[in-house]
């Protein structure tokens, strides 16, 4: 009797050894934490890395679900002056628009706060960093056009037309210095 509670106590605490396999994240997770620690600590816990797609909160908003780009713009509003983080959510906003324009396009121009974060030549497009190659720059370009190009819904129009106008001009830009 007693080798047998020793060996069920051992296997109690081999499972509890066990790593826990990990869940994705959640909007409503980062939004509970949020309520009870509020933006700072929220921006720090989950928004923290250097750049997006490294902490663990910018693949919810780059994602496009409409959850998440209402995350990223409550935390741009709300933004206690973390610089850093503000332009990483606003570059997390510009792939969300390549994933869903219809979540990010009604956001256009939308920044109640006067800084302009929302505007066609931050949200548009995915930020491109100056190690990408012309070609790849080109590419995903080409994919966020289509993808707006995609949406044909009469209030989204102006919002549309302006984010394909400024994709237009970065497009023409990096053919000019592709261009021998």
């Amino acid at each position: 009797m007693r080798h047998s509670r020793f060996a069920l106590f051992l296997l109690v605490i081999g499972f509890a050894a066990q790593p826990a396999t990990a869940r994705p994240l959640t909007v409503g997770q980062i939004r509970a934490y949020m309520a009870v620690h509020g933006v700072g600590e929220t921006l720090n816990r989950f928004f923290e890395a250097e750049e997006p797609g490294h902490g663990g909160g910018y693949p919810l908003v780059e994602g496009g679900s409409p959850e998440g780009v209402a995350l990223g713009v409550e935390l741009i509003a709300r933004n206690p002056g973390a610089v850093a983080t503000e332009e990483h959510l606003v570059d997390s906003m510009g792939e969300a628009m390549m994933h869903n324009p219809r979540a990010v396009l009604p956001l256009l121009d939308s920044d109640k706060a006067g800084q302009n974060m929302l505007d066609a030549g931050h949200i548009c497009a995915p930020s491109i960093g100056d190690n990408v190659s012309n070609a790849r720059a080109l590419a995903i370009l080409v994919r966020t056009r289509r993808a707006i190009a995609a949406v044909h819904d009469p209030a989204l129009q102006a919002a549309r037309n302006a984010c394909l106008a400024d994709i237009a001009k970065d497009e023409a830009n990096i053919r000019k210095q592709a261009a021998p």
